[in-house]
């Protein structure tokens, strides 16, 4: 195996993150880090701890936000070695604990190095069925949509099932199914079979509707890894990666995609016990996690999904959740918008490239 040695000299800023920066921008240089891992350091540039994207999802988990400062979401249990060990007994440690990099610190914490395992990268592939809900008749839409279903509106210069589909490519997905049903055949005349991506597309017709869960019930697929299900008019930076790693470690039997979203009431908010006054918080700004339309479903779930009759996302997670299955909330913090509106409409034109 081969490692690289960095110099304090060669290491970017980027690479570092201070313990009380915000996680937002944390979340940013995590995006273009080389490693995916920050080094958190503290005012004397002592290291503190590390942060990775799981470290980020943990912390929202916990009712944390964005704004939050990196040092409540830090790794303080992180790996690293000392500057007066030898490169061998280095190396011998990253290969027994799977590291792909490590720090190298001196007395003072401070870091010298970052040894960095420099093997040929792996595109990794994925043999998940990715379910696309594209049968919707986008009615919140129209005029657009009279004579185009909405997952088929052109953004940038392609149409928005397209970036979808995309962003699935690039996350190492191959197995495709797209629910159509209105104007279903200008679907199927442009994307084909899927063979010109490289891809294997089948289409689920619904002759009558079955609501998200329903067509899960149409796939043909007899693998046994989760299906990613997913909206065609949501789009998403989703690191799909991190998501079926979550899915797998919970061991869940559904995990649903969550965005923290806030909304502001424009009124004083009074707080009461019956007749008797409390107090009043002036237009207080709410958060709270929203349904991001992006799922994990194990094929398992498919015994509890009723035949030929409409059967939306909600009713499997409440039937998962009374039959004793896991159904867990896996925190998105990447870019994400749900098209269904004319004003998202016109953002995702502006932001979606």
């Amino acid at each position: 195996m081969r490692y690289k040695v960095h110099d304090l000299n060669d290491i970017s800023d980027d690479i570092f993150v201070h313990k009380n920066e915000l996680i937002r921008t944390a979340i940013r240089k995590l995006e273009s880090s080389a490693i995916k891992t920050l080094l958190v350091v503290n005012d004397s540039d002592q290291l503190e701890g590390t942060l990775t994207d799981g470290d980020v999802r943990r912390c929202l988990l916990k009712g944390h936000e964005l704004e939050t400062k990196v040092y409540l979401a830090m790794n303080t249990g992180y790996a690293s070695a000392s500057s007066t060990e030898n490169f061998s007994s280095i190396k011998h440690l990253m290969g027994k604990n799977g590291l792909n990099h490590l720090p190298i610190i001196d007395e003072r914490k401070k870091v010298q190095k970052i040894i960095v395992f420099d093997g040929l990268p792996i595109t990794e592939r994925h043999e998940n069925d990715v379910l696309i809900m594209a049968g919707g008749e986008g009615r919140r839409l129209l005029p657009l949509t009279e004579n185009c279903p909405k997952p088929m509106l052109f953004l940038n210069g392609k149409p928005m099932l397209e970036h979808v589909i995309d962003h699935c490519i690039v996350n190492g997905f191959t197995n495709f199914n797209i629910s159509v049903n209105y104007l279903k055949e200008k679907i199927i005349e442009y994307f084909g079979d899927g063979s010109q991506k490289g891809i294997h597309i089948d289409y689920l017709e619904e002759n009558v509707r079955l609501g998200t869960a329903g067509a899960i019930g149409l796939l043909k697929s007899e693998t046994n890894f989760p299906i990613v299900v997913t909206n065609g008019d949501v789009l998403t930076s989703l690191n799909f990666k991190s998501f079926l790693e979550f899915h797998e470690q919970t061991k869940s039997c559904i995990s649903i995609g969550a965005c923290a979203h806030s909304t502001e009431v424009p009124f004083g908010v009074i707080d009461c016990s019956g007749t008797d006054f409390i107090g009043i918080r002036e237009k207080p700004t709410i958060n709270f996690m929203v349904s991001a339309g992006v799922y994990l479903i194990d094929k398992s779930m498919k015994n509890i999904i009723p035949k030929n009759k409409y059967f939306d996302a909600p009713d499997l997670f409440e039937a998962a959740k009374k039959q004793g299955f896991r159904v867990s909330i896996f925190p998105i913090h990447e870019k994400w918008i749900d098209v269904g509106l004319p004003e998202t409409f016109e953002q995702a034109s502006k932001e979606w490239l």
